[in-house]
């Protein structure tokens, strides 16, 4: 199926999709990992047999996880993978027409570059997020700091600033209200928003191809519906060793 992105820009939840790619990547990660070693390890002495089984569910479940994610957070196109049947309803066929679905692969291979993938995202929505919010908020970041300051009784010389954001912009902090340093402060806001235009530009194209990816390696190439009898997922009901 072509890829479908909604053109209207979803900043918010493109955001929380690159900053969710950490946590999750380095779930899939770790327990596809230990799963694949262990059930691998031991398939000479059949304990592997169900750990892989398992380890396959959890492929297939993550994959339906991401696809939602995708759809609901990046706005595109998902369509599910088409329900496949096996002949007289045996779970050994099924599960074996599901393990050779190049589905299942292109999934397994996508779980892995989601940790990477996921490092980088969250980095550099984190970094450039938490640069734009303090340049922001500088001046309520001066009144605060130097409320904290004179409840301490603390009294700082000119030349040191205990924010570095402030520092960026040269505002002394000393513990003292200072007007001008304050006014000074509003120099913040105006290089953070100036600053968040590029910045949010930047994040909703990261999320943009975190999105094509997602399509190309979770979904089927086609979506269009095949003859019963090419159909391989079972009913529960039906399922037979």
């Amino acid at each position: 199926m072509e890829y479908q992105f909604n053109n209207k820009p979803h900043t918010a939840s493109n955001i929380a999709y690159l900053l969710l790619s950490f946590p999750l990547g380095v779930l899939y990660f770790v327990l596809l990992i230990t799963g694949l070693a262990t059930g691998i390890g031991t398939v000479i002495v059949w304990v592997g047999i169900p750990i892989l089984v398992a380890t396959f569910g959890l492929i297939w479940g993550f994959a339906a996880l991401e696809r939602s994610l995708a759809a609901h957070l990046l706005h595109i196109d998902m369509p599910a993978p088409q329900k496949k049947y096996a002949e007289h309803g045996k779970i050994m066929e099924w599960l074996g027409m599901k393990v050779r679905d190049s589905l299942t692969w292109k999934s397994l291979a996508y779980l892995f570059i989601k940790f990477p993938l996921g490092i980088f995202s969250f980095v550099l929505a984190l970094t450039l997020i938490t640069l734009c919010a303090g340049l922001i908020l500088a001046p309520l970041g001066y009144l605060i700091s130097t409320y904290v300051l004179q409840e301490m009784g603390v009294h700082l010389a000119h030349t040191t600033t205990p924010i570095w954001w402030l520092n960026q912009i040269n505002i002394q902090i000393t513990g003292d209200f200072e007007f001008a340093e304050f006014a000074k402060s509003f120099i913040g806001p105006v290089f953070g928003i100036a600053l968040w235009i590029p910045v949010r530009a930047l994040l909703n194209g990261l999320a943009r191809l975190s999105g094509m990816l997602a399509h190309a390696m979770l979904t089927s190439s086609s979506n269009n519906e095949q003859p019963k009898e090419e159909r391989y997922e079972m009913p529960i009901a039906e399922m037979q060793y």
